[in-house]
């Protein structure tokens, strides 16, 4: 029997909590005949889409919610994160503002403005996005990670860690918080760039 689009959503979505997408997303699909005018099933499908490693089935689906809600800012998130798995930071800002100017108050917009800036190098800009993300949401796992990572490429290792140890009390299986506070107790070796010792020719030479 085919679930209605409320309790399909909610079924999948326990689901996606289970570490079961492909069964989510399966059932999503069987709910869709009814769900024709449901933006919030058909934006969780379209993120099922990209976490099962389906693009093409996602941006068409992300196509088709944008051409029903022109200002789902679900959808042009969704969009804008695609973009920056493309390295296509430029058009994904795009993306991102149009959903702000929908919803200035939506705090994964200012993460994913502040993971773009950076990939285009606007370091300061992406400091200020982040900062933004966190006063909106102070117990944003995302915000905090996305802030402590910006810390970390900037040296400021006293930051990132309180700031990524926080997002582990807010979230204690985040992943990025894990690979940051990784980082800074592993921090790289630096490479030495004096002079090495030769290796001895094995011929005989003259």
């Amino acid at each position: 029997m085919t679930m209605q689009p409320d309790d399909a959503v909610a079924e999948a979505t326990a689901l996606v909590q289970m570490h079961q997408p492909g069964e989510a997303l399966d059932i999503l699909e069987d709910a869709l005949p009814l769900a024709q005018d449901h933006e919030q099933l058909l934006n969780l499908r379209a993120w099922l889409l990209f976490e099962l490693q389906r693009p093409e089935q996602a941006v068409i689906a992300i196509r088709d919610i944008l051409e029903r809600w022109p200002e789902s800012v679900s959808a042009r998130l969704l969009f804008a994160q695609h973009l920056l798995d493309r390295n296509q930071p430029a058009e994904a800002l795009v993306s991102i503002d149009t959903a702000l100017a929908v919803d200035e108050g939506a705090v994964g917009a200012y993460r994913l403005r502040s993971t773009a800036q950076a990939q285009l190098g606007l370091w300061a800009e992406a400091h200020e996005s982040a900062v933004e993300g966190v006063r909106l949401d102070p117990e944003n796992a995302d915000a905090l990670v996305q802030l402590a990572g910006l810390k970390l490429t900037g040296g400021n290792l006293t930051d990132a860690e309180q700031l990524a140890l926080h997002a582990l009390r807010v979230d204690p299986e985040n992943s990025g918080a894990h690979r940051l506070l990784d980082a800074i107790a592993n921090p790289p070796r630096p490479r030495l760039f004096g002079r090495r010792r030769r290796r001895p020719d094995s011929g005989t030479g003259g």
